[in-house]
């Protein structure tokens, strides 16, 4: 009998969990992927039983069927690179285990894997543990574990990767099976005692603490506990302990933490065993205070040298739920492709997308870069990044026919997309460079309102992109991600009318920045502020795109680009069109132009 299990992703990892637990079952089968899964096996109930225990929850996941036949590719052998699943921390939390406390801990089909790989083909010799042979009870595991199955990476508390937690006058060395938990009580007690503890996990070194700052992110330790202090949905709590574990953002019901860290905090759940392990020392805590940093009053390490992904950010709204950000859980990835593809540190080769570094030799007759990469080829040929972007969202959703596409990024940009064609149809154009003499031309009173603000308040808005520049005229400090932060704490019904208009051919930044003065010196708060600016250009862009699409008679969609992801923005845009497509599997921007091309 053939099952098809419906995926949104090319990532190999809940295949990979599929074929494990059909290869527990021990009968025959056969497993293909082409971004859906196809299963073929003899003894279906006794895999379904299995199953119920050991698979993991996806976010790609949609369901499963019967199908005519296989499909597809073998599972591809590529580095993971998402959370520890429910067996692997069996293991971890096992007294009798050789897992113990060892935060190393992963098997094939979980675990931060990318992290420790260095080239290709995905084996012992070319990752991170090469100089580590492993002891004799992981060569058997790796033989007869259906789980773990030539798994690359085992280690183990007998053959492990050392650890040291140190501080500038003394360190504790965790090499045998005993000491690791040790390790991890003695930064638990540090955290408890009022220090910060940087830990390097396998998704890199983070700062950990008790005491939040104004950018800390939240790790969580009590689920119970941390809901009486922020307000989820239940797909978010699906999504944060999914096996890909994302970052979230979550709304603050603590009054006296919000006076620190303002009403919309990112959260996330344990993504390997380090962040595991120290949340099972500080289980009485709702969670823990994080930031991005080696820095602390003690440092936990080992010796080596990672490479890990950045992390993902999952997006929610009514709507939509997408990728606003990162690499972990997306790369690396089979595609099927036969373009070699250059943008960033990304490449995408042999129908392999990954960091360019993890390939050795590349040979093409042709490269795919875009207008800002430089590439060393005799023969590249380029395209608009903007419009490769957007098609991805096209082949996400298999549309065939023409649309109508925002970008929306450093460039901001509407396109007509014809199958692989494009052109663009209105660029938002620069700012102009003597911003304040611009405002105070605009029309009849301007430089009355220009002189008025900056009489009232210091604001440097010749200097930025569009978004500092905001923030600077509503009276928040950074850019768009604090602007982001601000309007996503809105707790009203609607907001102000922010003026977005086109003029002479390109936006006006004049007027809306002229809106925003007036709207200020009125005595609108930031927060509100924040909130109407993105909720206006949600009405401004989608209401173009429709104006847009009226005389050529085009009735699909596609958005892309960091800037859609907040709240009011997308919204409002979705209110007005509410058939509007994003990316499914990969991030809105970044990584998403390679798959367009």
């Amino acid at each position: 009998m053939v099952f098809k299990f419906a995926y949104t992703s090319n990532a190999p990892h809940f295949a990979k969990r599929l074929e494990a637990i059909a290869r527990l079952t021990g009968t025959r089968f056969e497993i293909r992927q082409e971004r859906d899964i196809y299963l073929e096996i003899e003894e279906y109930e006794a895999f379904a039983k299995a199953a119920d225990e050991h698979l993991f929850n996806s976010l790609f996941f949609q369901g499963v069927e019967v199908a005519e036949e296989l499909k597809g590719e073998p599972v591809a052998a590529l580095p993971l690179s998402v959370g520890v699943c429910q067996n692997c921390i069996g293991k971890i939390l096992d007294p009798n285990s050789r897992h113990y406390y060892y935060p190393f801990t992963s098997c094939a089909s979980c675990g931060s894997q990318s992290a420790l790989a260095l080239s290709y083909p995905f084996t012992r010799s070319n990752t991170l543990l090469a100089p580590i042979k492993p002891c004799e009870a992981c060569q058997k595991e790796g033989a007869t574990d259906p789980f773990c199955k030539d798994y690359p990476l085992l280690t183990c508390t007998q053959c492990n990767v050392p650890v040291v937690i140190h501080d500038s006058r003394k360190e504790f060395w965790a090499n045998e099976k005993e000491e690791f938990r040790e390790l991890f009580a003695i930064a638990a007690n540090a955290l408890q005692d009022g220090k910060s503890v940087a830990i390097k996990t396998l998704n890199g070194f983070k700062r950990f603490s008790l005491t939040p700052t104004p950018a800390s992110k939240l790790l969580l330790c009590n689920l119970p506990k941390a809901k009486e202090k922020l307000l989820f949905l239940n797909q978010e709590l699906q999504a944060l302990f999914s096996i890909e574990r994302p970052k979230i953002f979550a709304t603050l019901a603590d009054e006296e933490l919000k006076e620190v860290l303002g009403a919309v905090v990112e959260v996330k759940a344990f993504d390997d065993g380090f962040t595991f392990l120290l949340t099972q020392e500080l289980a009485q805590v709702p969670f823990i205070f994080y930031e991005e940093g080696a820095q602390g009053d003690l440092v936990m390490e080992y010796f080596l040298e990672l490479d890990p992904p950045k992390e993902s950010h999952l997006f929610f709204n009514k709507h939509h739920r997408f990728i606003a950000a990162g690499e972990r859980f997306i790369i690396p990835q089979k595609i099927q492709s036969d373009k070699t593809v250059v943008h960033g540190d990304y490449l995408l080769h042999e129908g392999v997308l990954d960091k360019i570094e993890r390939f050795d030799v590349v040979e093409a007759s042709e490269v795919v870069a875009f207008s800002e990469d430089e590439v060393e080829h005799g023969n590249v040929r380029l395209h608009d990044f903007a419009a490769a972007a957007l098609r991805s969202v096209m082949r996400e959703h298999e549309m065939n026919s023409k649309a109508l596409g925002l970008y929306l990024s450093e460039a901001k940009r509407f396109y007509y997309l014809d199958g692989a064609s494009s052109k663009e149809l209105f660029d938002f154009g620069a700012i102009p460079e003597d911003l304040e003499d611009s405002i105070a031309q605009l029309r009849e009173g301007s430089a009355k309102l220009v002189e008025r603000f900056f009489e009232r308040f210091d604001a440097n808005i010749e200097d930025g992109d569009m978004w500092e520049r905001a923030a600077a005229i509503i009276g928040i400090e950074g850019g768009f991600e604090e602007l982001r932060k601000a309007a996503m704490s809105f707790g009203g019904k609607g907001g102000l009318s922010v003026d977005c208009r086109i003029a002479k051919e390109r936006f006006e930044y004049e007027s809306l920045f002229a809106s925003l003065m007036s709207y200020r010196l009125a005595g609108a708060d930031s927060v509100t502020l924040a909130y109407s600016l993105f909720e206006s250009l949600g009405d401004f862009c989608s209401n173009a795109l429709r104006d847009m699409a009226a005389p050529i008679g085009v009735q699909q969609f596609v958005i892309a680009g960091k800037f859609i992801a907040v709240t009011p923005f997308l919204s409002r845009f979705t209110r007005n069109l509410p058939h509007v497509k994003t990316n499914i599997a990969l991030p809105v921007d970044g990584i998403n132009g390679i798959i367009g091309v």
